[in-house]
């Protein structure tokens, strides 16, 4: 591999990892400003809603290592493509939840869980 090779790889590599962060940032922004429609549509008082946020923050952390360690033993491409699929899984699974009468289950996505077979 030239060390042009190397460094347009590099700069790819930045660049996706600028999306995720572009992404989640996005996410999250959008999701901030619905805290209080949580709060009265779900009726969960502030320390539950709190808990909750606190234990999204612990979970990513817990996630980050585990991730680290499945990485270093099996190779992120493996990692990634396993990740990918239990995401897809987990989204049919979605529809039999409770939480699709939440806010942030947009219409869309709620007719099109609802029609799904």
């Amino acid at each position: 591999m030239s060390a042009q090779t190397k460094m347009q790889a590099a700069i790819h590599g930045r660049w996706a990892v600028a999306g995720i962060f572009l992404a989640n940032g996005f996410l999250t922004g959008s999701w901030a400003p619905q805290i209080p429609v949580f709060l009265t549509r779900l009726d969960i008082s502030k320390f539950t809603l709190g808990l909750l946020i606190l234990l999204f923050g612990v979970g990513a952390v817990m996630a980050m290592t585990w991730c680290g360690h499945l990485i270093s033993r099996h190779g992120s491409r493996t990692v990634v493509r396993w990740a990918a699929a239990s995401a897809c899984w987990s989204w049919r699974l979605r529809p039999t939840c409770r939480w699709r009468q939440s806010p942030c289950f947009s219409s869309a996505a709620r007719s099109a869980a609802w029609t799904s077979p």
